[in-house]
């Protein structure tokens, strides 16, 4: 696996090297252009001094420069520049066969057509100096890279320190081992917060996988054996007893019951929430399915209902209707009386029903139930596991003769 820090460090020495190569090459071009432009104004201001004074005097004077030389006849200038001057008239800078670099203009004297030539070889400081100049440019390229190389290992340890640290917190594959607040505040710090937040939604869809598959083995083996049981009871006998039939259609009821509230809170969507007007929706629920819940109790029970207005409270609908059918469902199997209250205010629901059994001790644990329950001692345990879903409070009390349900809210709108 490449380094980040090498890689880094390698793409800021290349591009120091090759701006510091850029440059050298301007500087070099540079100083060649200034070089012929300075030659080229000596030629032209001499031209401009000899054309002056033909005007003044109509005398042809020769150039005042010993390094300059006027050449009447086109015949009489070098071979090079008679071969290139023709096809390209405006070139003023020719090398000749003997290694000398001459500079050319051209005169109109009297109807006559003059060359003024400059040979200023002995002037050309450029390829003088051109070797030193490049040692230099050499040295100042190594002494620029070598800078870049240490601001480069410096920056890439700067850069990679918190990615390092971020790969050791997340290869611990524990969110709460991510902390965001360590991090600068740029791409990075919102790396970790982006990881951090992918973590714990990981793991929370892991443990409801792992509790529903835990639950689901323990909860529904028992209704399942009941059943079997009971099939297998029938087979013998060949006919299905009404007490058989009641055992089977309780074992389903509660299969259906544990599988609603499991799958409920194992989806990852139990997290939404939104505002519910539980008001509303309790009183659509006894409307639909009170009645429903007494013919399969074969009883007779008389709400009492005590509603303080609406109630809204943020929390997730699915989860508040899975909640309330299974309250209502006990209150129904489990009142021994003929009248039980329901109570809603701004703060608590409180389910209360009269009850001949003895107290249950931890009646919130898993598999605890009365004496005289025919349940399997799951449903309070459930309800509790939604109300931490929904953060709510589940208090249970027992007073002599009654079993009351309250359970608090931890956001009500209506204060």
């Amino acid at each position: 696996m490449k380094s980040l820090s090498s890689s880094i460090s390698r793409v800021i020495i290349a591009t120091v090297i090759s701006i510091s190569l850029i440059y050298s090459l301007l500087i070099i071009l540079y100083a060649w252009t200034i070089e012929d432009n300075i030659f080229n104004r000596l030629v032209n201001d001499e031209a401009t001094y000899i054309t002056e004074q033909f005007k003044r005097s109509g005398v042809v004077l020769p150039p005042k420069a010993n390094y300059m030389h006027l050449v009447i006849n086109f015949a009489d200038l070098p071979i090079e520049i008679q071969k290139e001057y023709p096809s390209n008239a405006s070139k003023v800078e020719y090398q000749i066969s003997s290694g000398k670099t001459l500079h050319m203009t051209t005169l109109e004297l009297g109807g006559q057509h003059l060359f003024l030539l400059a040979d200023v070889e002995q002037f050309e400081v450029s390829k003088d100096n051109m070797p030193n100049l490049l040692v230099w440019l050499l040295v100042i390229a190594c002494v620029i890279s070598a800078i870049a190389l240490v601001v480069s290992l410096l920056t890439a340890k700067k850069i990679t320190r918190p990615l390092k640290t971020l790969a050791s917190q997340v290869n611990t594959k524990n969110a709460d081992n991510i902390e965001p607040d360590v991090f600068p505040e740029n791409e990075i710090g919102l790396l970790a917060l982006n990881t951090k937040n992918a973590f714990t939604q990981l793991n929370s869809a892991l443990d409801r996988e792992r509790v529903f598959t835990k639950d689901i083995s323990h909860e529904i083996r028992t209704p399942v054996a009941i059943i079997q049981n009971v099939l297998s009871e029938s087979k013998e006998e060949k006919i299905i007893t009404e007490d058989n039939f009641d055992t089977v259609a309780k074992a389903v009821a509660n299969i259906n019951q544990i599988t609603s509230i499991l799958l409920a809170l194992a989806r990852t969507e139990t997290s939404q929430t939104e505002v519910v007007n539980l008001t509303a929706e309790l009183e659509s629920l006894i409307i639909k399915q009170f009645d429903f819940l007494l013919a399969q109790a074969d009883k007779h029970l008389e709400l009492t209902l005590n509603f303080d207005g609406d109630v809204e409270v943020t929390c997730n609908q699915n989860l508040v209707n899975i909640l309330m059918l299974n309250l209502l469902s006990n209150i129904v199997r489990h009142a021994s009386g003929d009248n039980a209250d329901i109570t809603l205010n701004n703060r608590q629901l409180i389910f209360e029903n009269h009850t001949q059994q003895n107290t249950i001790n931890s009646p919130l644990a898993s598999g605890v139930k009365g004496k005289q329950s025919g349940g399997l001692g799951h449903g309070l345990n459930l309800i509790k596991r939604i109300c931490e879903q929904l953060n709510w409070q589940l208090h249970i009390e027992q007073p002599q003769g009654y079993f009351i349900v309250k359970i608090s809210f931890d956001n009500p709108l209506n204060d």
